[in-house]
């Protein structure tokens, strides 16, 4: 609850000069300094010297007085030792090493009727008009008291004061008169356990006090004697007051006999005692016998410090509203722990025990400690063991709001502050639920709300804080008033009459209800204590204000629905009904009364009273069995960190007496309301923090089937690595903070401290709570709690958290376990459709060595990895081949492996499916004797590879053919590569390999060798020799690959690199599944394919040419790219296609008879290419499209249209033909028809840009490859007619037959159902009548569509059917398509000048 916050504050001790020119003096070395101790209030310290004493105010920090003692006087009575204050911090008693007690009276300098200030506000007055000021105070000696006896401590008791002596006597001295009035020894007082059973013993042997704390809560006063022993001196009749005249007698505590000093704990009634050992006993008073009962003992855990050794315990000091105690050990360090013994800072561990540099810090030892103002410093007196330095140094911390105001609202967020600020994180219920608040909770962003400065000035520090239950509103409260903030505006709101604010004090805390904020408050005005409702949406002012006067002081406040909670001093709890109201237009409040409950009898003080928690629990209420599982409202009290329940009765009343629940409680949370029906078993559960204990949740039991339970509740015990602030019932997470440190090198430490910060913490609880059912036999309700979580997207780790601890702990265990539990949590998972993932996350997070064990309950790793083939859970059964790596021989691995790939090419699990490769190619052969092998080309090259750097065009033959280098390093055929650049960017492919490696069965590689790129088969029948060739070639022959350099090979590797079989291997699986799909006409899942596994296309489809590659149904694979690529089909209106039609017999006449005018598509051509070097921009953008990685999220909905003159515009570009236009022109002017060609098509619905560019990626492979029907087929769906025009100018007659046969095809479908694609082929009919037209018009075509009939079923069984082998020889020869044609093309040396702004441009705009 308690975390420091930033550096220390080192604070100088000393006086300056009157003229102010010389440097300060201090009065008090470090070495004099003593001890510091504060007063009640925590707001002025007394800081002892060895000869003097210097009070300082606490804010601001300041040292008000420095008083001197003379030489003379220190060398008679000694030096000071300790020191004391009066309650009402008029006095302060100090005792001397020579057996004096001297008492100083404290004063205020007054000048006239008012006191003199110190330290004054300077500048501008503050809007409330306070300032701040420090009292000029005067020390002065009053009373000299010897005591020759020596005396070992002091202690305030109410207006006494109490010294101890080494004979073991108590004297009782008067503040006033310096007398002694009492004096007791400790011979005359009989020690036993307790106040009932035992009977009392005195001591045999005097022994002296050492230290002696006075507590009225514990109606007596605690002990330290000098043998290490301690009790507690109380009045030996139980339950009476202390009172001087009543016997007494003492309580020992029980198995302590090494003690060095002591604490007490007012509010939890708690006595903590250090030890030599290091250790801190924390004990309880048992409200029956009397007796000290050990609670718990502050420690520091071995697996958070390990190696850590401490000394003696010197300091301990419980924070002014006690939770949180700060520990200090004699040979040093630091730490700080919460009520019940969770640590939540220490200085021996983590940063603090390392410097910037990495070496080890010495702890420096702390002398004396103090807690400031409402816990918000530490005061402490420091030497560094190193440098040996001394000094004063404040320390910050920051707590939690829950502290002070525990209130419902404050549980539901986390919520800290610091003396002028609030750092808070807020969790929306609108949110819950949802996958933004569960990525919310792992953020480590604090929302920092500052303290307004004109509010700040005279009510600091912040004692209460609260949210609402929404997080968007804060409010807190000071010395004085209130003050709430807006966390959407960042705007504070404060009273606007300053006397509303300085006449009223928050003691009990403040809330939200709904848009309202009760606040208790005690009104200075009229001396009263009041509840007062104040409307978030008005001004603060007291008049839109609601009051109800009360009879005593309001201690603590809170709300459940429409119910106020309030708890007073007079031990009553009073229930009012809340309703809102509108009174003129304005939003006000109104309390009802509704009980009030007296707790007299079972609490013994008021303070005693941590919370009170209203909430609605399904439980029995009566003590007999119910037939019915009833909803009842409960209160919850956290008395002392005991927690009681009081169960309203049908009656509308609250019973009594109450019910214990639990002890040792820090902080609960109760369930929120309205909840989840559907989700009671975390809805309806109680949790509880107890400090290192853990924490508990107390769950609901919801009977099945008539079973019968002895409880309908069960408490849950599990340990937790956070300190919980909140918990969010619905997504079964605990929120929390912890100290996180930050070294800043050079030197920028403060006395060893490192920067302090505050961090985010979160756990998941969900495991813990099945796996305590679980053990408890309770598997039915561990599976209905389960099954309301399932939609958690954290569930499945769950699963694997509670496998995992229950592994470690019985694998590792050093004994046999008797009821094991691993079997019972396997069963349980199995349950789950997460179960296979589950154990295989569990088992690669687990040493080997434990494997065993694991797989010994949930059974072997083949069989699972059998069964996630089974039921297609691909990647689970991937994660499994690492465990058959290590478990089965690498031969059974690989073929595992082998299975596996095979599954996920046939379920396009692309990215899986590489993985495996890469896999494959690692684990090697199977033998373990060769070295592992892994080609990093292979395994780390892109998918489409960095552009190496432009080199000179080079020229050499090669078997007769002209080999020129691109720009990219590669050989290509001359002819070739000038068409194929003029069509579209070239992306380069390479796959060159250079083996000599033994790739076992006695087969050998030496030559270089591509792997993807074919030799060209010898006949029809040489599809599996030139696969073999292609991957096992032949040495002797010459032939192949290896005997000249193909397009697409690769120089050699220069270190030449031996290649494995396996790599052969599963490059032909590839091959394989690549032939599959493209046969299946699955293009888009083919460049998938290639993309994710690095397969090249290029040589793969100019090895499948007259196979695969040969499209034998175009119209079908035509729908499948439109089908495959979302890509919508072209629309044309009815009128348009009426016209052209009627059209184009004279258009075709008119053409042939004007022959010998210039082509326009001729002219098109020549100015593309005078353009390509303006092209270089586009390309080597559209190079880097790949099939998956692309992310053009801002241009899905944008069309990509290309740039350039209206009549360059391809016929992706046409626009919409209005029933009105006119043809009449189509084929009048031939300079012209192109841009009238344009009004044919509609383009109003085109596909994403992604998809484009995929489709031109894939234009530019098939181009490549010389697939000429799929190159056909795309630029088609792109309705690309510049492409399909040079496609069908630069093609021989063979080519051209197969790409008349595809068009006639596509024709005779689109008169049937496509306009769109009718006016297209018509339009590049007219545009080439003398080569496609005159070809489609022949009867010599393969008919490659039949269109459907009536009896389409039995025509088709009928029909006559080509084969892909007749189809392959008929229309398509091997050798290079345009390589003769280009040779016989006559291309006019003039042509027109090329306009500046006319010409194609391949570039694209967004429209």
């Amino acid at each position: 609850m308690y975390w420091p916050l930033g550096w220390p504050k080192e604070l100088f001790v000393g006086h300056q000069d009157e003229n102010k020119s010389k440097p300060r003096v201090a009065i008090m070395t470090a070495e004099e300094m003593k001890c510091i101790v504060p007063n009640r209030y925590h707001m002025l310290f007394a800081l002892l010297g060895s000869s003097s004493v210097s009070i300082w105010h606490s804010k601001p920090c300041v040292e008000i007085l420095c008083y001197k003692r003379p030489a003379e006087q220190v060398q008679r009575q000694g030096e000071f030792v300790r020191a004391e204050w009066r309650a009402d911090s008029s006095m302060l008693a100090c005792n001397t090493t020579k057996g004096f007690l001297l008492l100083y009276l404290l004063e205020q300098d007054i000048k006239g009727e008012t006191g003199l200030t110190l330290y004054e506000h300077r500048g501008p007055r503050p809007t409330n008009d306070s300032q701040e000021s420090v009292p000029a105070l005067r020390l002065s000696l009053k009373h000299v008291v010897p005591m020759p006896e020596g005396m070992l401590s002091l202690c305030c008791v109410r207006d006494e004061l109490l010294v101890t002596s080494k004979d073991g006597l108590l004297h009782f001295f008067s503040w006033e008169n310096s007398e002694t009035e009492r004096i007791l020894s400790i011979m005359d007082i009989p020690f036993a356990m307790d106040l009932q059973q035992s009977r009392g013993s005195s001591l045999d042997e005097v022994r002296s006090i050492k230290e002696a704390l006075f507590s009225p809560y514990l109606d007596g006063f605690v002990v330290l004697l000098s043998d290490g022993r301690a009790a507690l001196v109380a009045p030996s009749m139980h339950g009476e007051k202390f009172n001087y005249s009543q016997n007494y007698q003492g309580i020992w505590a029980p198995g302590l006999s090494n003690s060095t000093t002591a604490a007490i704990n007012n509010k939890y009634r708690l006595l903590a005692f250090g030890t030599a050992d290091g250790d801190c006993s924390v004990f309880g008073v048992d409200d029956v016998t009397g007796a000290l009962v050990l609670s718990h003992k502050m420690i520091l855990e071995k697996k958070f410090y390990p190696g850590v050794k401490v000394g003696p315990v010197n300091n301990l000091v419980w924070t002014p509203d006690g939770c949180a105690l700060a520990v200090t050990w004699e040979t040093g360090g630091l730490a700080v722990f919460s009520v019940f013994g969770s640590c939540l800072m220490c200085t021996l561990g983590g940063d603090f025990g390392v410097t910037a540099e990495g070496l080890r810090r010495e702890a420096s030892i702390f002398t004396s400690l103090c807690w400031g103002t409402e816990g918000y410093q530490l005061w402490m007196i420091m030497r560094n063991k190193k440098e040996s330095e001394k000094g004063l140094y404040q320390l910050s911390f920051i707590k939690s709001a829950l502290t002070s105001n525990p209130n419902s609202s404050n549980h539901s967020h986390v919520i800290l502050q610091a003396e002028d600020r609030i750092f808070f994180t807020p969790h929306s219920e609108e949110r819950r639920g949802t996958r933004n608040q569960i990525n919310s909770v792992g953020s480590k962003q604090w929302t920092v709300i500052q303290m307004p400065c004109n509010y700040l000035s005279g009510n600091w520090p912040i004692r209460f804080s609260a949210v609402d239950s929404k997080g968007a509103y804060v409010a807190i409260a000071g010395n004085f008033g209130f003050a709430h903030y807006s966390v959407a505006t960042k705007k504070w709101k404060l009273f606007g009459n300053i006397m509303h604010e300085r006449d009223m004090v928050v003691t009990g805390g403040l809330t939200w209800w709904e848009d309202f904020i009760c606040v208790a408050c005690y009104n200075l005005q009229e001396s009263r204590d009041e509840m007062r409702i104040y409307p978030r949406s008005t001004n603060l002012d007291n008049s839109f204000a609601h009051f109800r006067r009360l009879r005593s002081q309001i201690l603590l406040v809170n709300t459940y629905q429409d119910n106020l909670i309030l708890f007073c001093a007079d031990y009553k709890i009073e229930l009012f009904k809340i309703e809102a109201e509108k009174k003129d237009g304005t939003p006000t409040a109104k309390l009802t009364p509704l009980q009030d409950i007296y707790l007299a009898r079972y609490v013994a003080y008021p303070s005693l009273v941590v919370s009170i928690t209203m909430t609605t629990l399904h439980m029995d209420w009566s003590g007999r069995r119910q037939a019915s599982h009833k909803e009842s409202e409960t209160l919850i009290i956290n008395v002392a960190g005991r927690l009681l329940i009081l169960h309203r009765t049908p009656e509308e009343e609250f019973s009594v007496p109450p019910v214990v629940l639990a002890s040792s409680v820090e902080t609960l949370w109760a369930p929120p309301s309205p909840r989840d029906r559907r989700k009671l078993h975390l809805l309806d559960t109680l949790w509880l923090n107890c400090g290192a204990a853990g924490m508990r949740v107390w769950l609901p039991l919801f009977p099945r089937n008539n079973e019968k339970l002895l409880s309908r509740r069960i408490m849950l015990p599990f340990l937790s690595d956070i300190y919980p602030l909140a918990v969010l019932f619905e997504e079964a997470i605990v929120l929390g903070a912890a100290n996180d440190t930050m070294q800043y090198p050079g030197g920028q430490e403060t006395a060893g401290f490192p920067f302090s910060t505050l961090k985010r913490t979160c756990d998941i609880y969900l495991h813990q709570i099945l796996r305590q059912l679980l053990r408890r036999n309770l598997g039915q309700h561990a599976l209905a709690l389960a099954q309301t979580c399932t939609s958690l997207p954290y569930f499945p780790h769950v699963l694997e958290l509670m496998l995992h601890e229950v592994l470690e702990e019985e694998a590792t265990a050093s004994e046999p376990i008797p009821d094991p539990l691993l079997p019972t949590i396997v069963k349980f998972i199995t349950e789950f459709p997460q179960y296979l993932q589950t154990i295989v996350h569990c088992a690669r997070k687990t040493e080997i060595a434990l494997w065993q064990y694991l797989f010994q309950s949930v059974g072997k790793p083949r069989d699972l990895f059998e069964e996630c083939l089974e039921n297609g859970k691909l990647e689970t059964a991937a994660t499994y081949l690492i465990i058959l790596q290590n478990l089965e021989k690498l031969s059974v691995a690989r073929e595992d492996a082998t299975k596996l790939l095979n599954l996920a090419l046939q379920k396009c699990r692309w990215k899986l499916a590489a993985d495996l490769t890469r896999f494959l190619k690692a684990i090697g052969d199977g033998d373990q004797c060769s070295p592992s092998f892994r080609h990093p080309t292979l395994l780390n090259a892109n998918i489409y590879p960095v552009v190496p750097n432009v080199k000179p065009a080079a020229t050499k033959a090669v078997n007769g053919v002209n080999y020129a280098r691109d720009k990219y390093g590669r050989e290509k055929d001359e002819n070739q590569a000038r068409i194929s650049d003029n069509i579209l960017p070239r992306v380069p492919s390479e796959a060159k390999l250079t083996p000599k490696h033994n790739v076992g069965m006695g087969r050998t590689i030496s030559s270089p060798v591509n792997l993807l790129t074919p030799e060209k088969p010898s006949g029809k029948n040489g599809e599996d020799a030139e696969e073999e060739k292609a991957f096992f070639p032949d040495e002797k022959s010459g032939s192949g690959p290896c005997s000249g350099r193909s397009p697409d090979s690769r120089p050699s590797s220069p270190d030449n690199a031996e290649i494995p079989a396996e790599h052969y291997y599963i490059e032909t699986i590839l091959t394989r599944q690549a032939r599959k799909m493209l046969e299946d006409m699955r293009l888009r899942d083919l460049g998938q394919f290639a993309a994710h596994m690095q397969f090249q296309l290029v040589p793969f489809l100019k090895r499948e040419q007259g196979r695969a590659a040969t499209v034998l149904h175009p119209v079908k694979a035509l729908k499948k790219l439109h089908d495959d690529f979302e890509w919508p089909h072209p629309t044309s209106s009815s009128s348009v296609s009426k016209r052209l039609i009627k059209e184009f017999p004279r258009s075709l006449s008119m053409q042939e008879q004007g022959s010998a005018a210039v082509d326009p598509i001729d002219q098109l051509n020549r100015r593309f290419e005078m353009l390509s070097t303006q092209q270089e921009s586009f390309q080597s953008q559209q190079r880097k499209i790949q099939f998956e990685e692309l992310s053009i999220a801002s241009l899905q909905e944008a069309h990509l249209m290309p740039l350039g003159n209206p009549e360059l515009q391809s016929l992706a570009g046409f626009s919409e033909l209005s029933e009105g236009d006119s043809i009449e022109d189509l084929s009048m002017d031939h300079n012209e028809t192109q841009g009238q060609l344009s009004h044919l098509v509609l383009d109003a619905a085109r596909g994403p840009v992604r998809t484009e560019m995929q489709l031109r990626y894939l234009l530019e492979l098939t181009l490549e490859s010389s697939c000429h029907e799929w190159s056909l087929l795309i630029s088609l769906v792109l309705r690309d007619a510049e492409t399909i025009q040079r496609l069908i100018t630069r093609s021989n007659d063979q080519v051209l037959e197969t790409l008349a046969a595809v068009l006639k095809a596509i024709e005779k479908w689109a008169g049937l159902e496509s306009q769109g694609y009718r006016v297209f082929v018509l339009c590049i009919r007219q545009q080439n009548p003398n080569t496609i037209n005159k070809m489609m018009n022949s009867d010599s075509l393969p008919d490659l569509y039949q269109p459907p009939s009536p009896d389409s079923h039995d025509l088709a069984s009928a029909s006559p059917t080509l084969t892909r082998a007749q189809v392959g020889s008929s229309l398509r020869k091997n050798s290079d398509p345009f390589a003769e044609t280009r040779s016989q093309m006559k291309r006019s040396e003039t042509a027109p000048e090329l306009d500046e702004q006319a010409g194609y441009t391949d570039q694209c705009s967004i429209q």
